[in-house]
């Protein structure tokens, strides 16, 4: 077997167990959230926020929060799952919320700044340092446009500077206000993609470029 053979199939096999181990859908796109720094003269800093349960929680504690957007499928989606951390607290809680209904992509026409806007949001708060604590429901409530908005407006953050322009906010049904508040910044793919990528285009060209033999 030539070199050249022995080298491609080392290769295209390195390549495809990364495939594999990639999500199913390539057109999931993910965002790493973080608390909004305007926080209406309150205590804390937030990405959710609780009036009714006399609770606020942050996403900037030592898990990532992601926001995942899956743009492929007939029915688009979107979901925030992570550990946040209960504000005046060293409670973790398990925040898991999902739209299934309602996803609207790229409200403005502009396809490149992954905005969307969503309806029928629900999902749960678990406490995981206190396991018996009562879980929290979740529901969306619509403001008379939509229930939760992703959009690329800098959105409240007019004196603060080092935060990304994207910004998701999204109100939830219970007494007082109850909501979701909080920017995001994209999940780069894997550093091995565009190596993946270049060194497929390598081996093409190398293939097509060598010489037949008689």
């Amino acid at each position: 077997m030539s070199i050249h053979r022995t080298f491609t199939t080392i290769f295209v096999g390195a390549a495809l167990s990364l495939l594999a181990s990639l999500p199913a859908s390539a057109v999931t796109v993910r965002y790493e959230l973080n608390d909004h720094p305007d926080r209406a003269k309150k205590a804390y800093d937030y990405g959710i926020r609780l009036d009714s349960e006399g609770k606020f929680f942050s996403f900037n504690g030592p898990d990532q929060v992601i926001l995942s957007i899956d743009t492929g499928a007939a029915t688009p989606s979107a979901s925030i799952f992570g550990n946040v951390i209960e504000n005046g607290t060293s409670d973790v809680w398990e925040l898991s919320y999902s739209f299934t209904n309602g996803v609207t992509l790229d409200p403005d026409g502009d396809t490149s700044d992954g905005e969307f806007t969503a309806n029928d949001g629900v999902g749960t708060l678990r406490n995981l340092t206190n396991v018996a604590a009562a879980v929290i429901n979740l529901t969306g409530k619509s403001n008379g446009v939509a229930e939760f908005l992703f959009l690329d407006d800098n959105h409240r953050l007019a004196g603060h500077s080092g935060f990304s322009s994207l910004v998701g906010r999204g109100w939830l049904d219970a007494s007082g206000t109850n909501d979701f508040l909080f920017t995001a910044t994209v999940v780069p793919l894997p550093a091995a993609l565009p190596l993946l990528a270049g060194g497929l285009g390598i081996l093409g060209l190398a293939g097509w470029r060598r010489p037949k033999t008689a």
